[in-house]
């Protein structure tokens, strides 16, 4: 709300004169293309925007610096918690392994759902959390619980992540993370639509234009070693904790 309220005409017409610009177009096609006619049509747009300068921003990130807890008092039958770290950046070369991290924690074969859920019968609701962007994300994990296991299910969490940090994951449980991501990432590659705008999108953000295309090959690359030391980087930081429900 309160950045909405800061935003005025003088905001959207700077940000129009900036952007809309020949530096700043990225333009991508994927299929069976008449390259004659994209050709003029790409010309005609040359004509109607100026070239101007490549749009450069950097947003100040705020260092965590120590533990975070925060909370909000609602009168639930559920609580949500998120427990989460400082992430990556989405030109990290350690986001293949962030991505095995995140598929050894989640789904119903996973050891949020299978140590929270099924042994304990903690959760309603369990998962990793995480976005990378131009400046770094977060990653994390979230629970919805009954409020009388909200201390049990913060711990159980912290000891998942803390097993990531002091134990190796088995080649078995590796294997099967890796095979997950590389038939989610081939059955993507088979819609036109989604490789082009991958292929936009890495673009835009400063990665190859052919980066769609190899992230198989980075999957597997991954090692047990990779995945052990991203965890003691990132869960060895400082955490936030946030609960909704119940006081």
């Amino acid at each position: 709300e309160i950045t909405l309220k800061n935003v005025t005409p003088e905001t959207l017409r700077y940000y129009e004169k900036s952007l809309l610009q020949l530096e700043n177009m990225v333009i991508t096609a994927v299929g069976d293309i008449n390259e004659k006619l994209f050709e003029q049509h790409i010309q005609k747009l040359e004509k109607a925007l100026s070239k101007g300068t490549r749009f450069s921003t950097k947003l100040k990130i705020q260092e965590i610096g120590k533990d975070r807890f925060s909370s909000l008092n609602l009168q639930k039958e559920q609580v949500h918690i998120v427990l989460g770290y400082k992430g990556l950046t989405i030109n990290s070369p350690d986001r293949f392994a962030l991505d095995v991290i995140q598929s050894v924690l989640s789904g119903q074969g996973g050891r949020l759902f299978y140590e929270l859920r099924d042994k304990n019968s903690l959760a309603y609701t369990v998962s990793p959390i995480r976005m990378e962007g131009l400046e770094p994300g977060y990653f994390g994990t979230y629970i919805g619980c009954s409020p009388e296991k909200k201390e049990k299910a913060i711990e159980m969490m912290k000891a998942e992540l803390k097993k990531l940090t002091d134990e190796l994951i088995k080649p078995e449980e590796l294997e099967r993370a890796q095979n997950y991501l590389i038939g989610q990432q081939a059955i993507s590659l088979q819609k036109k639509s989604t490789v082009c705008q991958s292929i936009l999108l890495d673009v835009v953000y400063g990665l190859p234009a052919d980066h769609t295309f190899t992230i198989i090959e980075e999957y597997k690359k991954v090692t047990a070693q990779q995945v052990r030391s991203l965890a003691q980087k990132l869960f060895s930081g400082p955490e936030v904790l946030s609960v909704v429900g119940p006081a």
